[in-house]
This record gives structure tokens, C-alpha cells and sequence, in this order.
């Protein structure tokens, strides 16, 4: 056979595109259920895709959007342990609310920052929500389990939801927002200094709130 018949080419570039296509599948980036089952410390739990369908509970006569200033958008999610939760739930705390992905090697560079500002911080009401953009859980797991990263809370979102809402084009992205619900800041990948002054400026709103 010629290897340069256009017919063999094409069938050669459709085996390759294929396996590519598999590999994906078999990792959990293409074709998400909504559903999935996952094992925890207390037996199999199941999680389920992000809603953000749901009411943003009011503060003054603030709009919601993604605007510094703005009511941050609510939003539904599964956790990574089953649990079901609202980014609503936390109000009264402040909320460093982080999008990113396994694939996102910038992420993997800021997140064990995010978790000394947990710990740093969490006794002053600091929360940190991770929310994983549009991945199956398994690997995204092991991602987390690989870097050895502990938020407050990671949540699962493989349609993307939640990232579309909050109209995530890149990662990672952050959103500070205060324990009004209200957006403080909105940043990019972060050093540590600059990461820092964000959660210190979100937890001033709350000690005002607080006081």
C-alpha cells in the first residue's frame, strides 16, 4: 500500500484522533455524568452537577453580578465528601472562592498558598472554596490528593456551571466576597503577598460587619 494514498492518511489521522479521544474519556475530561459515585471516609456517597438556578439571598439594595461591589452570584454544589451546600451557607464569613483544574499548572502553584491562608486565617472566619472547573471527580481528586491541598470546602462542577455563571474564561480566577455576600475583589493567578492583602481586606469587611 502507498502511505501517501490521501485514504490511508486520513483513516491514520482518525486512529490517532480516537485513542486521543479515548484517553480523555478514560481520564474523566470528556463526557462528565451529572452523577457520579465516589468512595469517603463513611462508605460511597454520590454528587451531583453544580445548579446555579437558585436565589441570591438579598443585601441593601446591592445587584447581583460579578463586579466589585456586587452580590456574588449563589450557586448549588456537591462537595467532594457528598455533601450538598450553597455558596449562600457561608454568609456571615468571609469567602475566598478559587476556580481551577487539574490541567491548570498555575493552580497547582497557588493553591498551597490558599491553604496557609486557611490556616493562617481560619480562626478569624475565613472559608476557602475551591471549585473545580468542568473535570469528572475521580480525577480531580487525585489531582488534590497528589498535591496534598486542604480547603474548607471543594466543589464539583463538571459541566461548568459555576464557571460559566461566573463567567470564568482562564484559570485560575478568585473572588473574594465578603460576609455580606458582596464582592470584594476579583483576581488572576496570585503571589503570596498580593493573596494575602485580598483575604486581610475580605476579613476587615467581616470584623466591620462583626463590630
Amino acid at each position: 500500500m502507498n502511505a501517501n494514498n490521501p485514504l490511508i492518511r486520513l483513516a491514520a489521522a482518525g486512529a490517532i484522533i480516537a485513542v486521543a479521544v479515548l484517553a480523555l474519556w478514560q481520564a474523566g475530561i470528556l463526557f462528565q455524568d451529572d452523577t457520579a459515585t465516589i468512595q469517603t471516609d463513611n462508605g460511597t456517597a454520590e454528587v451531583f452537577a453544580a445548579n446555579t438556578d437558585v436565589e441570591t439571598p438579598p443585601f441593601e439594595n446591592r445587584k447581583v453580578g460579578l463586579d466589585e461591589g456586587d452580590l456574588a452570584p449563589d450557586f448549588e454544589f456537591s462537595t467532594f465528601n457528598g455533601e450538598r451546600k450553597r455558596l449562600s451557607d457561608f454568609r456571615g464569613q468571609p469567602v475566598f472562592l478559587n476556580f481551577w483544574a487539574s490541567w491548570c499548572g498555575p493552580c497547582r502553584q497557588e493553591m498551597p498558598d490558599m491553604t496557609t491562608m486557611m490556616e493562617k486565617y481560619g480562626d478569624q472566619g475565613l472559608v476557602v472554596i475551591g471549585m473545580n472547573n468542568g473535570e469528572a471527580i475521580r480525577p480531580a481528586k487525585r489531582f488534590l490528593d497528589d498535591i496534598e491541598v486542604q480547603f474548607d470546602e471543594f466543589g464539583y462542577d463538571p459541566n461548568s456551571d459555576v464557571a460559566r455563571r461566573y463567567a470564568i474564561t482562564g484559570l485560575p480566577v478568585s473572588y473574594f466576597i465578603d460576609a455580606d455576600g458582596v464582592i470584594t475583589r476579583v483576581a488572576l493567578l496570585l503571589p503570596f503577598n498580593v493573596m494575602e492583602s485580598a483575604v486581610l481586606e475580605v476579613i476587615a469587611g467581616h470584623k466591620a460587619l462583626a463590630n
